[in-house]
């Protein structure tokens, strides 16, 4: 993110700033980043226990058809026009719905949008795929897509990719604790890793702690950084939460609806 390569320059070209803002800077590479999806329970629960609940609940009822039978999977996955993805490609565009709303300080909407959704699971399903249909594209999660190396300046996914493939990890993968996973467990680390393989090539490994050593994750070296970070930010995780450095700075954000760079948009938020 450009907060993190704010930081990077900062770290490795200190004669040439005088300070940075790191706001929501993402600097410890993570290969097995499961807290990502563990806060996304951590934050829907501000809005009530049901609210994560309902979420699980749609979930399982998206993976049992799946599991059901070719003809149910293909059928689910068609309501959401994503024909094209593999029941575990499909598995993580699931997951991706909920982790949007949430990183960028929509978590209420979110709650408030399957709680009026309907009380019956199939209603609450409906709910989800209404919204997916008009807001997420499915050749996102396409490995096809993403192995795709024609130039398209609207599509970033594939360079997305390709930096957590080859540097920083960061796969968002299901909570290490199942009784709070967003997403199904099948989204795992070797899936990701499979991913990577397969767009990439077996060379697409990232070497975290390479990673870490060429610009110092959370143990750097520097001075003069100020670090910011939403308290509902699934990211906050791989940033600066604290530290006794007395030349760094990190302040959480704990207002209502506090994610991803929210000190950007204060403005924008009622605290």
């Amino acid at each position: 993110s450009e907060m993190c390569i704010r930081d990077r320059f900062r770290y490795k070209y200190p004669h040439l700033t005088v300070g940075a803002l790191a706001s929501s800077a993402v600097i410890n590479a993570i290969e097995d980043y499961w807290q990502y999806d563990d806060q996304l329970y951590t934050s829907t629960s501000r809005s009530g226990a049901q609210c994560p609940t309902d979420i699980r609940a749609i979930n399982s009822f998206i993976e049992e058809a799946l599991l059901k039978s070719d003809e149910s999977a293909a059928e689910m996955k068609k309501s959401f026009n994503c024909d094209s993805l593999t029941n575990d490609e499909f598995l993580s565009y699931i997951g991706d719905i909920y982790a949007g709303f949430i990183q960028y300080g929509q978590r209420a909407a979110l709650c408030d949008m399957i709680k009026k959704g309907g009380k019956d699971i199939v209603s609450k399903v409906d709910t989800v795929r209404q919204w997916a249909l008009k807001n997420q594209d499915a050749d996102d999660y396409s490995i096809a897509s993403l192995a795709n190396t024609t130039y398209d300046p609207n599509k970033s996914s594939r360079q997305w990719t390709y930096q957590t493939c080859t540097e920083f990890g960061w796969f968002q993968v299901a909570s290490k604790y199942p009784d709070r996973a967003m997403r199904s467990l099948n989204v795992s680390l070797e899936l990701s890793r499979d991913i990577c393989r397969q767009v990439f090539g077996y060379w697409a490994v990232p070497n975290t702690d390479l990673e870490n050593v060429r610009f110092g994750g959370i143990q750097q070296k520097s001075f003069n950084i100020v670090f910011t970070n939403g308290g509902e930010d699934p990211w906050q995780w791989a940033s600066l939460l604290k530290t006794d450095n007395p030349k760094l700075h990190a302040f959480p954000v704990g207002c209502n609806g506090c994610a991803h760079c929210v000190d950007l948009y204060l403005s924008l938020i009622h605290i």
